[in-house]
């Protein structure tokens, strides 16, 4: 049911993995799709302090307020070498996002957040909100989903994520899973914008449409369909009609 042809449907998935803990943590990565191909990803970073990256859901005019609030915020935001950046960054969107809602009754805006600092060690904070649903910022465990419908994204990213994903894997994932809702959801089209953070090496970096293109190039949604309708056959042999 979930890769039928839907209708209305606007998506904004982030996720982040980690590589074993072991080894070192290093990522933070980003996807969010695009309604008339605007820009939703935006980063900012305060020298080795600490970092946030958002990518936004909702009606371009919103966001965009949204985003020049935050920004010119962020920048004043003062040098500590303390933990309280870790609480006011947070508690910094959800006042700017309240206060939106207060201005906009009826607009629609829904954030993904991603705050690393160093504090002795790198400290990694995953959070989202949405306007229409709540009026607190939550925090998260590996990713999140926001927009109208986030059924098939969550579907994935619920059947193929675990922690162990390293960055690259995490792309990909990120990519298969936008392509599906761009190929099975009514008005939603496009680029996907990419961001990730590599903590190891205090690194952004923004994907070319070229190559996002080459990912989604080795996805056909209609072998996915079949090889869901293969998998579940097997599991369940008294299983009824496949999937139309």
């Amino acid at each position: 049911e979930l890769l039928r042809p839907r209708k209305n449907i606007l998506g904004a998935a982030t996720m982040r993995a980690f590589m074993p803990f072991k080894r070192f943590l290093n990522s933070l990565r980003w996807r969010v799709l695009c309604k008339k191909n605007v820009p939703k990803l935006r980063f900012y970073q305060r020298g080795g302090e600490w970092g946030v990256a958002w990518g936004c859901s909702g009606e371009s005019d919103i966001i965009g307020k949204f985003n020049e609030q935050i920004e010119r915020a962020l920048k004043n935001e003062p040098h500590k070498s303390d933990d309280s950046a870790l609480i006011r960054v947070p508690a910094l969107i959800e006042r700017i996002v309240l206060s939106l809602k207060n201005d906009y009754p009826s607009a629609n805006l829904a954030i993904v957040c991603g705050f690393w600092q160093e504090l002795g060690g790198l400290v990694f904070r995953f959070y989202s909100m949405d306007m229409r649903v709540n009026n607190c910022i939550a925090q998260q465990e590996d990713y999140a989903c926001v927009g109208l419908d986030t059924s098939l994204a969550v579907f994935v990213l619920e059947s193929l994520h675990n922690s162990a994903l390293v960055i690259e894997e995490g792309i990909g994932l990120a990519v298969f899973a936008t392509k599906l809702i761009k190929d099975t959801a009514e008005g939603v089209g496009g680029p996907t914008q990419m961001l990730t953070y590599r903590m190891a090496n205090s690194e952004w970096k923004e994907y070319e449409e070229a190559y996002i293109d080459s990912i989604e190039a080795k996805y056909k949604t209609e072998e996915v369909v079949e090889l869901l309708r293969k998998y579940w056959g097997r599991k369940n042999p008294s299983w009824l009609p496949p999937l139309g």
